[in-house]
């Protein structure tokens, strides 16, 4: 075990020697999964952005979900791979539990909604505000537990739980249960929950996403934090996780009362607005893919900056010598000559105008330590593909000569008014429910974007009814908690209809609510 600059134990894996074959394996792995992806997710956001049309935008939707999917995918299968090697480290550092808290409920939440779930987060008021712990692997933890609780539960709720238990004067149990109301899990499969490519009841979860390997990887996380994991379930009634992991106290002073204040940004992505603008700042952007240099000129596109790019390494020294740049993005792994090779060249060079210009490494090659390898090298920050949106303003801003930066103020031009538009909702009730005017406009935003009125038309005319009194239910819950009251009413109305039978008045209802709902929708348009 070895110790931080302030004593503090780091634990790393000493059993097992690092394998620079299977590194290697795994870093190019990482580079050729996440390359397409980060075409795919970037190109996707720029539609999202710049699109007006509804329809249009409930597709690029569709395909950031799954392109996220498939990156979680891709990531699970890294993970186990770089556990397997015995190269998973745990990285520790002063976080926030609340934001810990905040960031698990985000990543879950749209996917409940979309499945009309409950879910319920609660906490001891009393848990120590900031901790020493790896963040990033406690968040993998629940995130995984609480996903795999949505994935299982049909309907329901998803209750995530949040304690802990003071074992020193500066050392705690960080204590986090996960109870859903899904399929549950049978008596003789408890034992090899945790094996991996584990999936049981194979015929009735044919339909679950997923590699089997999330519950392995969460095991061994736990395992290698010193924690505990336990599972009780009754079959067909739901499942409940345990889980307490040993976390060192940075700060005494209580978190207080947990609440969700505002929606995940990853679900409003459609309401972009540029962070910054810098229309004399210029940049240059090194990728041998054509389409990577066109995702980030797009994703940059608002910032007015000048964006100059170069497909090669030689292509770079070349303009290196002859413009000054505010900040370089480089990729990594090149033909001929890669990201590494081409900053050295960029050190050896006498004189040129770049000599103190920061170069960040742009890669695909995501793999934990990755960072500290390219600053050892020499570049000055490392960001991830597939690139982020508002990951990569935050960095250009934060490289760029503050001189050269403008911030642009978020929805500057209609926050005053943004209630005194929404005549046409019971905006008392709203704000009841989403506690502030941010939180009250994302929501409101969401419910836009994800418009339902084709699938209830098929559904109906399908005489699906079951999927349809459980669409209907959806729209009524989210309209009322929009306080779209009228909407909502309608909706109930049908929902009864439909679970008594009564197909006469279901058709009759059908009519009303769909009209009601388009009409909805138009007003919302532009918000």
């Amino acid at each position: 075990m070895q110790e931080d600059k302030q004593g503090r134990k780091l634990h790393t894996n000493s059993s097992q020697e690092t394998d620079p074959v299977k590194d290697e394996f795994l870093a190019n792995m990482s580079h050729e999964l996440r390359s397409p992806i980060n075409a795919i997710l970037g190109m996707d956001e720029m539609i999202l952005r710049e699109s007006r049309d509804d329809t249009v935008t409930k597709y690029a939707l569709s395909i950031q979900s799954a392109g996220r999917t498939l990156l979680a995918l891709v990531n699970e299968i890294l993970d186990y791979s770089k556990i397997e090697a015995g190269n998973m480290e745990i990285v520790p550092a002063r976080y926030e539990i609340a934001s810990l808290i905040r960031e698990s409920y985000n990543m879950i939440a749209l996917r409940a909604n979309k499945k009309d779930l409950a879910v319920y987060v609660e906490n001891d008021p009393q848990i120590p505000s900031v901790l020493f712990g790896d963040e990033v692997r406690l968040r993998q933890i629940f995130t995984n537990i609480l996903t795999n609780a949505v994935k299982y539960t049909k309907e329901g709720h998803v209750r995530m739980s949040i304690g802990f238990e003071q074992t020193g004067a500066d050392e705690m149990l960080l204590q986090l249960s996960v109870e859903d109301t899904g399929i549950g899990i049978k008596e003789e499969d408890l034992q090899q929950l945790f094996g991996s490519f584990k999936r049981f009841d194979s015929l009735k979860n044919r339909n679950i996403e997923g590699t089997g390997l999330g519950l392995a990887i969460t095991k061994k996380l736990v395992d290698r934090m010193n924690g505990t994991i336990k599972v009780e379930s009754v079959y067909g009634q739901g499942t409940t996780f345990h889980i307490a992991i040993p976390q060192r106290i940075e700060d005494q002073e209580p978190m207080g009362t947990f609440s969700i204040t505002s929606s995940d940004s990853d679900v409003v992505s459609y309401s972009y607005r540029e962070s910054f603008r810098a229309p004399n700042a210029k940049i240059l952007v090194v990728d041998d893919a054509e389409v990577n240099l066109e995702v980030m000129r797009g994703l940059l596109k608002k910032t007015e900056m000048d964006i100059d790019t170069a497909l090669c390494g030689s292509e770079c020294l070349a303009k290196i010598k002859e413009m000054k740049y505010d900040l370089i993005y480089m990729d990594h792994l090149m033909p001929e000559m890669d990201g590494i090779e081409t900053l050295q060249k960029m050190q050896e060079i006498g004189e040129h105008p770049n000599k103190e210009t920061p170069v960040v490494a742009l890669t695909a090659n995501a793999l934990r330590g990755a960072k500290e390898t390219y600053l050892s090298y020499g570049f000055r920050d490392f960001l991830a593909k597939p690139v982020q949106g508002i990951d990569l303003e935050k960095m250009t801003m934060h490289y760029l000569p503050p001189e050269l930066v403008q911030v642009m103020p978020q929805e500057a031009e209609d926050t005053g008014s943004f209630i005194e538009q929404l005549d046409f909702l019971d905006t008392d009730t709203g704000m009841r429910f989403c506690k502030d005017e941010d939180a009250y406009r994302d929501v409101i935003r969401t419910f836009a974007a994800d418009n339902r009125a084709d699938e209830l038309e098929k559904l109906f005319e399908a005489k699906e009814w079951e999927t349809y009194r459980k669409a209907v239910r959806s729209i009524k819950n989210t309209a009322a908690y929009i306080g779209a009251t009228r909407l909502s009413g309608v909706a109930k109305t049908l929902e009864k209809a439909v679970k008594d039978g009564d197909e006469n008045a279901a058709e009759q209802h059908h009519f009303v609510l769909v009209r009601e709902y388009h009409d909805l929708l138009e007003r919302m348009r532009g918000l």
